[in-house]
């Protein structure tokens, strides 16, 4: 099939694949390329020849051999499910870095998952250096055409897929379902053991909420609103019906909500358009009206009994039902719950400038940076060290954002060219990086909180980020910029969520050999580190990865309100904010 494109296009492509393309004749590539669908096809085509190439070599087996090794001295260093993706950009096969724009072009973030595609498309983008796909001796003649075969179909079935849908931007992560309930606010809320720990701001559908003691406020998706009191243990079937085992209960019911309906172990309270508390404990349960009527219903009643504002009923164990007096002060309303609230909130804010003022006079200290409030483009390195080492932070595109408190406030980084640029120099034999992040998404490509710019140049550099899966992943590079050796923690995120904030915590001890990750001042997982080096970070950015003025797709879309580093591995009690 003949492919119409001008003798300079054709040009521009054998500058790009020979490495000898300046950066304005790049954008005329970039240019063409959006354009000429055939160029996208001349452009695949020869880097095909180059792929199957190597693939004809011995070099794919050699490296898996190599990290199948890496993997059995010690499991935890390595992330299986990446075993090849991430080690494919130490193939000597392409000279340089991917090519950001250009991978933007041909791929459009297509959500095709192919194994072959992902080694191909996150890779290939670049300047290649078509000598070393020769190997000894130069080109083979001898080739595995049925292997060649399989190779071909797999990476142009998802090209053909994404010719089709060309102009459709995909979302990289598969949208969730719309949540039923918020949980808006806590007061020190502690969970019981062995039950999920949710956190404020999270969404989610029909659960149960376990709660040891403190208080938690719900924004079900009609507007009704749920404040409990622990101990309780409550189960949210759907947003009109939940079934209370025992605790305190607040109910204000919208309109939308009217018929919402709370199961007890004793009687079943419906609500007919009211505001009204329940309460329940081994003798039995207690309704109290404040607005509006409730019907309330047992298997041994036969008729409903209606409640009206004011009215209280209580229904023993044995489902009998009596009638005793109103005390507007056995529940908490929505006033005082947001009294207590705002106390809370002040206390966790005197917490953080404690801990703060501990960091601070910390000698290990090289960077502090505090994003709450700042609207500058420039943001002051607060470490006491600050002259000596490290420097202002420098924002990018970000902007102001809601923090994680009333009253503080963050910088979000919203697009790919979002970040914030610093400058940590020196080396360190210990790390400990910690910040106070939330996650607008997670994008398939990784997600950085912080990464050096010398990240494929120099040994020691580092990258932080957050993967898809919800794992925390540490990278350092190593051997010359021709390995990395990757430590990755369990999971702890499960989907991002825009209202809930983290302080995510990665400590490097050498004397130890251990990486370990934290998540709110918890250990989250440890992982060994058998082969210490020193670190580096130089010039580098928080939220995205920038490598010879070349922005990568792995932003960070979400926000940072606070980022500290540590030229030592802090223990748990360090991190901890509430210690």
């Amino acid at each position: 099939m003949s492919r119409s494109f001008s003798p300079s296009e054709r040009d521009l492509i054998d500058r790009y694949l020979s490495g000898d393309l300046d950066p304005n004749q790049a954008g005329i590539l970039l240019d063409a390329l959006d354009k000429n669908p055939d160029l996208i096809g001349f452009l695949y085509d020869n880097i095909m020849v180059d792929y199957l190439l190597f693939l004809d070599g011995k070099k794919i087996n050699d490296l898996r051999a190599d990290q199948e090794i890496l993997a059995e001295k010690d499991p935890n260093t390595f992330d299986r499910n990446e075993l090849f993706s991430t080690q494919s950009d130490q193939i000597p096969l392409w000279n340089s870095d991917p090519d950001p724009e250009l991978n933007r072009v041909l791929v459009r973030e297509d959500p095709v998952e192919v194994v072959s595609r992902n080694v191909f498309f996150r890779q290939v983008p670049g300047r290649v250096n078509r000598s070393s796909t020769s190997g000894e001796g130069g080109f083979r003649k001898k080739r595995n055409y049925a292997g060649i075969g399989v190779v071909c179909a797999l990476i142009l079935f998802p090209l053909l897929v994404f010719l089709s849908l060309r102009g459709e931007k995909a979302d990289p992560i598969p949208k969730r379902p719309t949540p039923m309930v918020l949980l808006e606010e806590t007061i020190d809320a502690v969970w019981e053991p062995g039950t999920r720990p949710y956190k404020r701001g999270e969404e989610t559908g029909p659960c149960r909420f376990v709660l040891k003691s403190g208080m938690i406020k719900l924004r079900l998706d009609n507007g009704s609103e749920i404040i409990a009191e622990g101990p309780n243990d409550l189960t949210l079937h759907n947003s009109k019906n939940l079934f209370c085992d025992k605790g305190k209960l607040s109910v204000s019911v919208s309109k939308e909500g009217i018929g919402f309906e709370i199961a007890t172990p004793c009687a079943t309270i419906v609500d007919l358009g009211t505001k009204f508390g329940v309460s329940i404990d081994d003798q039995g349960v207690r309704t109290d009206v404040v607005q509006g009527t409730v019907q309330l219903t047992s298997q041994k009643i036969t008729e409903p009994i209606r409640l009206s504002e004011g009215s209280v009923a209580f229904a023993d164990r044995k489902e009998t039902i009596e009638s005793i007096s109103f005390d507007p002060q056995h529940f908490i309303d929505a006033a005082n719950f947001f009294k207590k609230l705002f106390v809370y909130h002040e206390k966790i804010k005197e917490t953080r400038r404690e801990r703060s003022s501990r960091w601070l006079r910390e000698p290990a200290l090289v960077a502090f940076y505090d994003f709450s409030g700042n609207e500058r483009k420039a943001v002051r390195n607060e470490a006491r060290h600050a002259l000596k080492i490290g420097s202002e932070a420098r924002i990018h595109n970000g902007k102001l954002a809601e923090g994680s408190l009333p009253g503080l406030s963050a910088i979000s980084l919203y697009d790919r060219t979002a970040r914030i640029s610093c400058e940590i120099p020196g080396n360190f034999s210990g790390l400990t990086l910690i910040a106070n992040v939330r996650f607008d998404r997670l994008r398939q490509e990784g997600n950085i909180l912080l990464a050096a710019n010398s990240y494929f140049d120099k040994d020691g550099s580092i990258q932080w980020r957050i993967l898809p899966s919800g794992s925390i992943q540490l990278k350092i590079r190593n051997e010359k910029g021709n390995r990395e050796s990757i430590f990755t923690s369990d999971p702890f995120l499960i989907e991002a969520q825009p209202k809930v904030w983290y302080q995510l915590a990665v400590s490097a001890d050498p004397q130890k050999k251990k990486i370990a990750f934290y998540v709110d001042g918890k250990l989250l997982s440890e992982r060994n580190w058998n082969q210490p080096i020193p670190l580096l970070i130089g010039e580098a950015d928080l939220g995205n990865f920038v490598n010879k003025k070349s922005i990568t797709q792995c932003c960070l879309e979400g926000a940072i309100e606070e980022f500290c580093i540590f030229d030592r591995a802090l223990e748990e009690a360090e991190i901890n904010q509430k210690e």
